[in-house]
């Protein structure tokens, strides 16, 4: 460990911090704040299921660099080799972002730009992905109350796939443009609308208004929004719009959350029929509506906490080609029900029992788990997870890991 401490003419002072793979700096010039760190480590796992086996080395390394207006980040991991049974994997990749803000937090930029990179010995298959963006946000405060909000947005995607007998490429440039207006009734109420439009170079476009309320004090968080979103592409219109709405009661011991949600998507596409010589109009209809209770954190004592969701739902699907005299309709409902116990053992160890049951058009899964993770020391962490589905199948799976940090 070294500490160096140095001044100059402008009163800034730095303290520079090092350590094996660790270096933290931290200046104070100004009244600046800069702090750039490094963080560095590696997971190590082995697993498998009823099907398989398979091991893996994924050492990672991390940098943030962070002032009071700009903030900067870049990650790069690798899985050095995954070992599957019959085949082996692998690649890497790269995470990097970068935002800056004026004094005022009236004008703010961010860019991004990810890389992945991988590689599967089964099919000798390389895919390469590549993804920037670019955003330019503006605030503008109408009054302490009312705040107008303009963003506009850059994003190219590229995806390359290569193989012994084929290669492609996948590109799409997409803008967008959006609005969003924020009002404050009170300390407690929020209301917000906003419009975006976003066009990709593939002939897509799709519009979108949205409209949300919030409530919040002290105990109770309320939430309710609105939607609709108009898409364009490939000759085909789809029109999609729905609402969601939450309450969430907080105490001292737990949290509970009650929400419910409706979605309705109508996709209306043209298609050629050569035999006929005509075009037809081809509607579908899908209708979702789903309502969920969850809890967690809740203490039966200081060792034990307890977790518990469920959700309902009904999925409704139409579908209609009016000149060909062809209609139909299904709908299905389904349900999820999971519990979690957790029982800390000691200050550094846990373990976690998990019970999950769901339905799905009348098909009922049932799944148990466990697992137990153990803080070894300031750089170990290991932890273990075994799951076994115990209704109709002999599905199960199961891993054991060290990470480590530097």
């Amino acid at each position: 460990m070294y500490r160096v401490l140095f001044t100059n003419s402008k009163r800034s002072q730095s303290v520079i911090n090092l350590t094996f793979f660790s270096v933290l700096i931290t200046s104070i010039a100004n009244n600046a704040l800069a702090q750039g760190e490094w963080n560095a480590g590696s997971r190590f796992k082995i697993g498998g299921d009823n099907s398989e086996e398979y091991s893996e080395v994924s050492p990672y390394i991390i940098y943030e660099y962070r002032t009071l207006n700009t903030s900067f980040s870049t990650l790069f991991s690798s899985p050095l080799a995954s070992y599957y049974e019959n085949y082996w994997s692998e690649g890497w990749e790269s995470k990097n972002d970068i935002s800056w803000s004026s004094e005022t937090r009236l004008v703010s930029i961010t860019g991004g730009y990810d890389h992945d990179y991988d590689y599967d010995s089964d099919d000798d298959t390389k895919e390469i992905t590549n993804d920037f963006n670019l955003a330019l946000g503006v605030n503008v405060p109408q009054s302490a109350r009312l705040v107008h909000q303009f963003s506009l947005q850059a994003i190219y995607q590229s995806e390359k796939t290569e193989s012994d007998d084929k290669e492609s490429t996948i590109d799409e440039t997409t803008g967008v443009a959006s609005y969003d207006l924020v009002f404050r009734q009170t300390r407690q109420v929020t209301w917000s609308a906003g419009i975006e439009q976003e066009v990709t170079d593939n002939d897509t476009s799709t519009a979108t208004g949205s409209i949300g309320w919030n409530y919040t004090t002290t105990r109770f968080d309320t939430a309710a929004n609105g939607y609709i979103v108009f898409s364009d592409y490939d000759g085909s219109e789809r029109e999609s719009y729905g609402w969601d709405a939450s309450i969430a009661y907080k105490s001292q011991v737990y949290t509970l959350t009650l929400s419910a949600e409706r979605s309705i998507t109508d996709n209306l596409s043209f298609t050629l029929a050569s035999d006929l010589d005509i075009e037809l109009e081809q509607q579908y209809l899908s209708t979702v509506t789903e309502a969920s209770i969850a809890m967690s954190g809740y203490q039966l004592t200081k060792a034990l906490a307890f977790s518990a969701s469920a959700k309902v739902g009904k999925n409704e699907s139409l579908y209609d080609v009016p000149e060909a005299g062809i209609s139909s309709s299904d709908e299905y409902d389904y349900y999820q029900v999971t519990g979690e116990l957790q029982w800390r053992l000691s200050g550094r160890s846990a373990l976690t029992v998990s019970v999950e049951q769901s339905e799905v058009d009348g098909e009922r899964e049932r799944t148990i788990g466990m697992l137990y993770t153990k803080n070894i020391s300031e750089s170990w962490n290991a932890s273990a997870y075994i799951a076994k589905e115990i209704t109709y199948s002999d599905d199960f799976s199961w891993y054991v890991s060290a990470d480590y940090q530097f």
